[in-house]
């Protein structure tokens, strides 16, 4: 968007809301308005913790690490920094059956809802291919295809997000990606939340456009998706 533009924008939004309180009870406002361009990128350039080089850097050095360490790299990461002892990568059938016996019938009741409503949604926003011939003998058309592969991070440890594993693996689902690959990162014990591999199963089971769903713990999830690291027995990823 250009500047101007983005000014306009920003001086009718002024205009619009600026005779409106937009604090709570005289503390910070709820919503910050700024009559320009130049204004708005003054502000985040001030921000602490906006411009953060040394987290940059040690999140450079991650992915270098597992770049030339590969698998090992991971599990000196997972010690470092989960504090957990790492015998596999990859989530096995037997951990994956065993983590329905941990989590209550009604989860699984609201988790199958969950996903029936997700699954509803995201189809009936699917975009989808067309064409249409023209009297010139030129076709119009726009062709949508999806990846081949997707990795998706899912927060775990101490906040296990159930919700951010259905909200990116049934969009996949949906939208024919072969592959799907959700890292995770471990438990001081190296085990990941039961929660979270039943609702990989769950999404693994009735996914009828999905051909693998694979589930991998790591400390370093992030840099072992960006560098096709997810351990010996996934299918590399091509970042």
């Amino acid at each position: 968007m250009g500047r101007t533009k983005w000014d306009g924008i920003c001086r009718e939004a002024w205009r619009d809301v600026a005779h409106h309180d937009l604090s709570r009870g005289g503390g910070k406002p709820l919503i910050r308005l700024f009559d320009n361009y130049l204004t708005f990128e003054g502000f985040m350039g001030g921000r602490s913790g906006y411009q953060m080089p040394e987290v940059e850097n040690r999140v450079r050095d991650i992915i270098q690490r597992v770049r030339a360490g590969g698998d090992g790299a991971l599990r000196a990461l997972a010690a470092e920094l989960d504090r957990a002892r790492l015998d596999e990568l990859e989530v096995g059938p037997a951990e994956f059956d065993a983590a329905y016996s941990s989590v209550a019938p009604g989860f699984m009741e609201a988790l199958r809802l969950a996903m029936g409503n997700i699954e509803a949604f995201h189809r009936a926003e699917k975009h989808e291919s067309w064409f249409k011939p023209q009297p010139d003998g030129s076709i119009l058309g726009q062709l949508v295809r999806p990846i081949d592969r997707a990795g998706i991070y899912v927060p775990g440890g101490s906040a296990p997000l159930v919700s951010c594993l259905l909200m990116t693996v049934i969009p996949a689902m949906v939208a024919g990606v072969e592959e799907i690959i959700v890292c995770t990162p471990p438990r001081g014990d190296g085990s990941v939340d039961s929660h979270l591999l039943v609702a990989a199963r769950e999404c693994g089971r009735t996914g009828a456009d999905l051909a693998a769903l694979e589930c991998g713990r790591t400390g370093a999830d992030l840099a072992a998706l960006e560098c096709g690291r997810t351990g010996a027995d996934l299918a590399a990823l091509e970042c």
